[in-house]
């Protein structure tokens, strides 16, 4: 073989040679190892059709306007077909879409939140609720004023109930 390349060279620089960016001495030693290797210009050829396919298929695809108005209908308008509405014997369109899904998942993890909190926050109320009745009642003072009741109504007998009907 004339060539001073070997076919591990010539695959290094197949792609580049494909391209036409190679230099014109490794141009020339690439073809002349492609005219005497038959395995390296099958490379070389199945190479050159995948480069063509590709710069083929690449080219923009026009899609006729009817084609597409059935594609939107069909992927937009048709009912999703799942477990609960198979299982409810419901169809439902818009409850079911993912937006929506997660709209009343993130109101229903809020309403949880709020009342975990509202409970928290009722609980604390009702503590401190009980704290200030318990701190009155033990104030002295109410003590005192309470014990003074207490005297005068040993001392004087129950007061008598007022006859709300007679006085209006």
């Amino acid at each position: 073989m004339p060539s001073n390349l070997k076919c591990a060279d010539v695959d290094a620089l197949l792609a580049d040679f494909l391209d036409g960016s190679l230099q014109s001495s490794d141009t020339a030693a690439v073809q002349l190892h492609l005219a005497h290797c038959r395995e390296c210009a099958e490379l070389a050829e199945d190479a050159r059709a995948g480069s063509q396919f590709l710069k083929e298929a690449s080219q923009e695809i026009v899609l006729p306007p009817a084609l597409v108005r059935q594609i939107l209908e069909a992927t937009s308008s048709r009912p999703v077909e799942g477990f609960w509405s198979k299982l409810l014997g419901l169809s439902l369109p818009g409850l079911l879409q993912p937006r929506w899904v997660m709209g009343f998942a993130m109101a229903a993890l809020s309403v949880v939140m709020v009342g975990r909190f509202w409970g928290a926050a009722e609980s604390s109320a009702y503590r401190a609720w009980d704290r200030t009745i318990k701190r009155y009642d033990n104030l002295a003072l109410v003590e005192n004023v309470q014990s003074q009741i207490d005297d005068w109504r040993s001392q004087f007998g129950p007061l008598p109930e007022a006859d709300g009907a007679a006085r209006k």
